[in-house]
């Protein structure tokens, strides 16, 4: 395997079970679920009209979560500068991230949030 092959590391899709305290998840992709325009309009409609089903890519897809706890379909969360985010598994798929990829964008992340934080004082 070349030195290249090496650097470059893949995401892995998890099962709700296989979440864990202390892993680094991003957000792969949101779903939701809609009624149709219809059944709001003509009541005549068939009771058993299914609802609209649309998947989209967040934006901040791909930004490291550190799991602080799972209740299932639930899973507590925490941004690099501490920002704590609740995710629903029925809505969010998430994605385990490689811990060194997780490891080095959270430390980056944190980093350049403290460099933001200082120049805003100084700026004061």
């Amino acid at each position: 395997m070349s030195r290249k092959e090496k650097d470059i590391s893949i995401i892995s899709t998890l099962a709700p079970e296989d979440i864990q305290p202390g892993m680094f998840i991003a957000v792969h992709k949101i779903t939701e679920e809609h009624l149709p325009y219809s059944c709001f309009e003509d009541r005549s409609l068939s009771d058993h009209e299914k609802p609209l089903r649309m998947t989209w890519l967040p934006d901040n897809s791909g930004v490291p979560y550190k799991v602080k706890s799972v209740c299932i379909p639930y899973v507590y969360a925490t941004t690099a500068i501490g920002k704590p985010r609740i995710f629903d598994l029925r809505r969010h798929r998430l994605v385990r991230l490689d811990p060194e990829f997780g490891r080095m964008v959270w430390q980056g992340l944190k980093k350049a949030c403290k460099v933001k934080k200082k120049k805003s004082k100084d700026d004061d």
